[in-house]
């Protein structure tokens, strides 16, 4: 039996299906609701903290919050459909990666090619042929495709590295440089989907299986002797990550029952293979949405969970398509992309966690599409973690321009009268976009009133504080600090204060050339005297035309 690639994703698995994880009345997932904020939150050590939400804050007048977007790069796309061997480049969630090799300091990329032509979608392929591709770049905005010896096409050597007619079609769905890995020929650590394929490029459920593989350069991989048990199974869209506290493996994915029972069969349908959405009744809840695996050795996983769904107070045609996260201090960030159904458009929306489990969204794009006839007009999609270069945040992410989402391989099926219908014209290219960095969001105050932001009583051993902020013309930044009492502590009063008036990611707080802050022992309500000697302080920031975009305490 031949199944379409969405029909296998969704059978692949072989054991129990377990029950799917409660979902709120109210149409929001209790993961997104239930975040409970607690005193022992504010025992902030020395990482790093954002200000996504009100954790930290105690109170502000004339201050307020924005959120900064990504400036993308003169220079996109970076990289195209350049080759003769290349068809509809699939640079999307789970479909590619870019990662700088701490060891040669290469940026190096990986993406996959879909292998759709004009005569497969009218002949009704639902699953054409992958292949994975490799390029790399010195400088992060010139990239070369190497001839790498691998696999040869029309008598070219190309920059193919898995996934041909001979050995099946290959689909990367995320990739590491593993930090847990003492081994440096298994540096590297991805997921793929192999399948096999007939000599028409069309592909076949029997067979079809995850694969995860190792490598000692990211070009030539040898798969684990075991395949990946992932409990049940899962969709289509999987971003490998981990989580350097626990030396746990992440795998950001879709469950194989996320489309939910069939629809009514006594209410009309079109031909979309979206399927209908029935609001408020989570029995019957369908859309994407984020699911997490966890692992200690890649090869035995646990049940997916749900981390994040789309809610109430998303549009009815809105789905959460994949979410990779990017940690800074105690803060995951997601970066979500959102799949607007009914224009077939995806842009991206932030999300953010303490935990890594339970998670709140920003409801607002945060990075979107270009203008009208731009490169990336139609979808924008970020599906690897951001690259720090010198003081910036470097965002690679995959982008359309012509052709959305699926209409270009759907359109004869569904009866479709789009303007895609010629896939060589089709494809999704890598495009750049920098960032601040941690420059997310800040704590703002404007020209005309001094702000002033008082966080709570933080707890914290740090003898110093470091601000991540910047001031315009004659802005600046007053801090002093006070004591469990809400006292001044000695020696630093505002009047002591060396007033912060320029722009810098990492800057010492002084007053009067000093740089340490008193520390006050915290007696222990239990008579525990083993407790290291830390404070309860509270940080009072004076500003006027000034940004904060993060804190912490410092040795």
């Amino acid at each position: 039996m031949k199944l379409e690639r969405r029909s296998f994703i969704k059978l692949a698995g072989l054991l129990a299906v377990p029950a799917l994880p409660a979902v709120g009345f109210s149409g929001s997932s209790t993961t997104d609701a239930a975040f409970t904020d607690d005193a022992t939150l504010l025992d902030i050590g020395l990482k790093k903290q954002l200000f996504f939400d009100d954790l930290l804050i105690e109170s502000v007048q004339d201050v307020n919050r924005e959120f900064h977007q990504p400036k993308k790069c003169d220079e996109n796309p970076l990289i195209v459909k350049d080759k003769p061997w290349e068809h509809v480049l699939l640079i999307r969630t789970s479909s590619y990666c870019v990662l700088r090799d701490p060891k040669d300091k290469l940026f190096k990329a990986w993406y996959s090619d879909e292998g759709w032509t004009n005569e497969l979608v009218r002949s009704s392929v639902t699953w054409p042929m992958y292949r994975e591709h490799y390029a790399y770049s010195e400088d992060g905005i010139k990239w070369v495709k190497p001839p790498l010896g691998i696999y040869r096409e029309d008598g070219q050597d190309t920059n193919i590295f898995r996934g041909d007619l001979k050995t099946g079609s290959a689909e990367v769905f995320g990739m590491i440089i593993d930090p847990f890995e003492s081994d440096e020929a298994k540096r590297y650590k991805s997921i793929y989907l192999q399948a096999p394929v007939d000599k028409n490029g069309q592909g076949h459920s029997e067979g079809a299986r995850f694969v995860i593989s190792h490598s000692a350069d990211g070009i030539h991989w040898k798969d684990y002797d075991k395949y990946a048990s992932f409990g049940n199974h899962l969709g289509d869209v999987l971003i490998l990550n981990y989580d350097l506290d626990s030396e746990m493996y992440l795998l950001n994915a879709r469950h194989f029952l996320m489309d939910g029972p069939p629809p009514n069969p006594r209410i009309p349908l079109t031909k979309s293979f979206i399927p209908p959405y029935y609001p408020g009744n989570f029995a019957l809840e369908n859309r994407r949405r984020i699911f997490q695996c966890e692992s200690k050795d890649l090869i035995h996983w646990s049940e997916p969970r749900l981390i994040l769904a789309p809610d109430g107070e998303d549009n009815l045609d809105e789905s959460l398509y994949g979410m990779v996260q990017y940690r800074v201090g105690d803060t995951w960030i997601g970066f979500v992309n959102v799949l607007h159904g009914v224009p077939d458009t995806m842009d991206v929306q932030l999300a953010y966690s303490l935990d890594g489990k339970r998670w709140r969204r920003i409801r607002k794009p945060w990075f979107t599409v270009g203008p009208a006839g731009s490169w990336d007009q139609f979808m924008v999609e970020i599906a690897t973690q951001p690259i720090e270069v010198g003081d910036e945040l470097w965002f690679y992410y995959g982008g359309n321009g012509y052709g959305h989402h699926d209409w270009y391989s759907e359109w004869f099926r569904e009866g479709l009268n789009i303007a895609e219908k010629d896939v060589n014209k089709v494809g999704f290219f890598l495009g750049m976009a920098k960032l601040r960095m941690d420059g997310f969001c800040s704590l703002n105050a404007g020209t005309v009133r001094e702000g002033i932001f008082a966080t709570r009583q933080l707890l914290s051993a740090g003898k110093g504080v470091l601000i991540n902020a910047e001031c315009g013309p004659d802005g600046y930044i007053d801090v002093e600090v006070l004591n469990q009492a809400d006292e001044v502590m000695p020696g630093c009063s505002r009047k002591a204060f060396d007033r912060f008036t320029g722009n810098a990611i990492r800057h010492q707080l002084s007053w009067q050339s000093r740089t340490t802050i008193p520390l006050q022992s915290v007696p222990s309500f239990h008579g525990d005297t083993s407790t290291p000697s830390v404070s309860f302080r509270r940080l009072v920031f004076y500003m006027r035309n000034a940004k904060i975009y993060s804190m912490q305490f410092s040795d």
